[in-house]
Parts: structure tokens; sequence; C-alpha cells
């Protein structure tokens, strides 16, 4: 992966693990109204994010997040 979208990623992931006050942590998903605009970066992203278990989410360490989240992937496409 490109140096620019693991800066990127680090840097939504540590605003969100740190400064996320919402109530059930989930992010406001933006409205689209086309494929298009579905297939962004600001739409999935945060499609994902809430679509995460809540545990992932409220994992405070970067380096602890990104190991759970590929333990998560891993047994989660095994299941599928």
């Amino acid at each position: 992966m490109p140096q620019i979208f693991n800066t990127v990623i680090y840097k939504f992931v540590s605003y969100f693990i740190f400064n996320n006050e919402v109530h059930n942590r989930n992010i406001h998903l933006p409205r689209v109204d086309t494929g298009y605009g579905q297939k962004s970066v600001c739409y999935a992203g945060v499609n994902l994010w809430n679509n995460l278990l809540d545990d992932l989410k409220t994992i405070t360490s970067f380096s602890k997040f990104k190991a759970h989240l590929k333990l998560y992937l891993q047994v989660k496409s095994y299941g599928d």
C-alpha cells in the first residue's frame, strides 16, 4: 500500500479512536446519490468503520487495533 494511504488511515483511525465521543462510536454516513459516490473513500471508509464490532472501535492503541482488525478480518473471511 502506498505510504500516503498508511498516513491517511493512521490519522483517520487515530482521530476516531482517541476523539470519538459519539454514543455508539459510529460515524455519520454521508448521503450519496450515485454508485460513484458510494465508492468514494469518505463513504466506503465510514461504512466499513460503522460495520466493525464495537470491541474493535474501543481499542485505544493503533498497533493493537491493526492486530485485532487483521485477526477479525481473517476469521470473518473464513466464516463467509
